[in-house]
This record gives C-alpha cells, sequence and structure tokens, in this order.
C-alpha cells in the first residue's frame, strides 16, 4: 500500500486502509487478448463460434438434459465427455439419415409412379397399335 501517493484517501471510501490493485502473473496476456477481441477479425471469429458452437452446447443443455459432468476426476470426465459427443453425432447422424431416407422415399415414389405410368402407356401403346395393325390387316 502507497501512502505516499497524492490521491490516497481521495479515490477511495477509506482514509486509512487506501486501495490494493493486485496484478496477476497473466496480467500481459490478459490485456493482449482483449485489445484482439476488439479488432474486426476477433469479432468475426467470435460471431462464427456464437453461430457454430454455442447451439451444440444448447442442445445438449435444453434437449439432451446434460447440465453438468455427473462424474469426477479428469478421466472420468474426460471420458463422459466424449460419450457426450458421440451422442451428439449420432443425433445429428440419424437426422441426416432420416432426411436421406425421407428423399429416397420420395425418389423411389416418383420411380415407381414413372413405372406404373410407363407401364400404362406401353401397354396403352402395344394395345392401339395392334388394334391399328389388325385393322390393316
Amino acid at each position: 500500500m502507497q501512502t505516499s501517493c497524492p490521491a490516497f484517501g481521495t479515490c477511495t471510501k477509506s482514509r486509512y486502509r487506501g486501495r490494493e490493485l493486485l496484478i496477476g502473473q497473466y496480467d500481459a496476456e490478459l490485456r493482449r487478448h482483449r485489445a484482439w477481441m476488439e479488432t474486426d477479425e476477433a469479432k468475426t471469429i467470435f460471431k462464427q463460434r456464437k453461430e457454430i458452437i454455442e447451439p451444440v452446447f444448447g442442445i445438449m443443455k435444453e434437449q439432451m438434459g446434460v447440465r453438468r459432468f455427473l462424474l469426477r476426476g479428469l478421466g472420468n470426465v474426460q471420458a463422459e465427455a466424449v460419450t457426450l459427443a458421440t451422442a451428439f453425432n449420432l443425433r445429428i447422424l440419424y437426422g441426416i439419415w432420416r432426411e436421406w431416407a425421407s428423399e429416397k422415399r420420395n425418389l423411389i415414389v416418383i420411380t415407381v409412379q414413372e413405372m406404373v405410368d410407363s407401364l400404362f402407356f406401353n401397354i396403352f401403346i402395344s394395345t392401339h397399335f395392334r388394334t391399328l395393325s389388325f385393322c390393316y390387316n
């Protein structure tokens, strides 16, 4: 505490204790990071994080019911995190598969419909041409 400071007693509520300022060992890195976060590049990257990564945590929290790790210890927490990531990825893959299956089902319906239409058309044409050929005979 510096009692020789010209502002001692005026910048704090305590006239006797003064003000204490603790500077951590990572203060320089923290200041550098805060300055970098003010740049447009950092804001763009942070915006991408908001759009890409944060929804994953939101889905895990709200829809999968994961609010905290259930196990203790670094190894156990890592195993639980991998399990959660796998469950999330399987959920995404299931959604992709379901969408693909729906498109495939629609494609199959269209293909079958085209085959039926084609079959009726071929039967109609062949019957019609047989009729025409019989007319000429």
